[in-house]
């Protein structure tokens, strides 16, 4: 699993560039809906992969014993 970091970035989309191209937002504007975003990735990311990860331990568990 991994959260790509690009939607921070005014360069990091070609919605993104165009969007700044305008001046409709300035950098600020979109750094910060950036960084919402990726706290917002990693936070579901996390929860999945545990979510997964519990569930695998506890299969693994259930075969060994049998």
């Amino acid at each position: 699993m991994t959260s790509w970091q690009g939607v921070l970035l005014m360069e990091g989309t070609p919605p993104n560039v165009i969007v700044f191209g305008t001046g409709a937002v300035t950098i600020a504007q979109m750094a910060h809906g950036g960084i919402v975003l990726n706290i917002i990735g990693i936070v579901l990311i996390t929860l999945f992969c545990y979510m997964i990860g519990g569930f695998a331990i506890v299969r693994c568990h259930t075969i060994a014993i049998g």
